[in-house]
C-alpha cells in the first residue's frame, strides 16, 4: 500500500448533486442538493490504521453537476425509474473541466485471455506513478446497483446480491447496508498514436462489487449524509458458488471493451464516498 497521498489546489469549479425522489402516481418530492467527495483516506476495518485511498477527486471540492445536458457532471439519487441508486458522471470536457483521479500503483497487471477485442494502449499505465491524471481523463461513471444480504455462519461472512433495489433516500438515520457499485471510465485519445483512437476504449473495475454504505448524520449539522466505502472484510460470494474474496472488494479488476476476455490486472482501490446534502 503506498504511503503518499497528492494534495491538489482548492480552486475549481463543482458539480451539482440532485436527490429525486416521487412516488407512482404522487408528485415528487422537492430535490436535495448534495455533494459528492471522494474523501483521501479510509479508515481500516481490519487493523484500524488510516489507509491512502486510490479513487479520489481531481481536487479537494466536492462534486456538483453542470447541467442537465447531454455529457454534464451528473451527480445525483434517481427515483423511481431507477429505485433509489446513486449516479455519479464526471466528464471532463464540459465547463468544470472536471474529472477522477485513479491511482493504479498498487496493484498486477496482466496480459488479457483475449487481446483482440481488448484495448490495445492502456497508455495512462505506463506513466512512472501509474496515475490516471487530467490530461489522460475524459469520463468516468459510478453508479449503485441492488441490494446485498449479509450473513455470517460459524464465523464465515456470506454475501448475496438479492437483485432488489437499494433505496438511498428511504436509509433512515444510523441505518446500513451493502450495495453492488459500478465504475466505469473513457480516457482521452493518445495523440502518439496516428491510426488509433484511444477514447473509444471503454474501461471498468470488476462490475457489481459490492460496498457497504452508512447514513448518519455525520457532521452532527442536523441533516443526513451517506457514506460508502469497499467491504474490506472476507467474504464469499453465494452468486458465485461462493468464491472466496480473501481482501473484501477493495482489489478490483481492470477490463476494457470485450469485458469477460479482457482482464488487465488487479488494483487495490480503497475508497470512501462522501454524499453530503449541505
Amino acid at each position: 500500500m503506498k504511503g503518499r497521498i497528492q494534495i491538489f489546489g482548492l480552486i475549481g469549479l463543482s458539480v451539482l448533486v440532485i436527490l429525486i425522489v416521487s412516488a407512482p402516481g404522487a408528485k415528487p418530492l422537492p430535490d436535495i442538493q448534495l455533494k459528492a467527495t471522494f474523501e483521501p483516506f479510509l479508515q481500516s476495518t481490519i487493523t484500524g490504521e488510516p489507509i491512502p485511498c486510490n479513487l479520489l477527486n481531481d481536487i479537494p471540492a466536492p462534486y456538483v453537476s453542470t447541467s442537465d445536458k447531454r455529457y454534464a457532471n451528473v451527480v445525483k439519487i434517481a427515483y423511481p425509474s431507477t429505485a433509489g441508486n446513486f449516479y455519479l458522471t464526471v466528464y471532463k470536457d464540459n465547463p468544470a473541466g472536471r474529472f477522477i483521479r485513479l491511482e493504479f500503483d498498487d496493484g498486477e497487471s496482466q496480459v488479457p485471455e483475449n487481446p483482440i477485442y481488448c484495448a490495445s494502449n492502456l497508455y495512462f499505465l505506463s506513466d512512472t506513478d501509474k496515475v490516471l491524471d487530467g490530461a489522460e481523463a475524459y469520463i468516468f461513471r459510478f453508479k449503485t446497483l441492488y441490494r446485498y444480504s449479509e450473513i455470517e455462519i460459524d464465523g464465515d461472512r456470506y454475501l448475496t446480491n438479492t437483485k432488489t433495489a437499494f433505496n438511498f433516500a428511504s436509509m433512515k438515520k444510523g441505518e446500513a447496508g451493502i450495495v453492488a457499485t459500478v465504475f466505469d471510465f473513457y480516457v482521452e485519445d493518445d495523440t502518439r498514436t496516428r491510426d488509433y483512437d484511444e477514447s473509444d476504449d471503454w474501461y471498468s473495475l470488476s462490475y457489481q462489487y459490492p460496498a457497504r454504505v452508512l447514513c448518519d448524520d455525520i457532521d452532527s449539522d442536523g441533516k443526513l449524509e451517506w457514506v460508502m466505502t469497499p467491504v474490506q472484510e472476507p467474504f464469499y460470494d453465494t452468486n458465485e458458488g461462493d468464491k472466496f474474496y480473501p481482501f473484501g472488494s477493495v482489489i478490483r479488476g481492470l477490463y476494457s471493451n470485450y469485458y469477460m476476455h479482457c482482464l488487465h490486472g488487479y488494483y487495490m482501490f480503497p475508497f470512501k464516498l462522501t454524499l453530503d446534502p449541505k
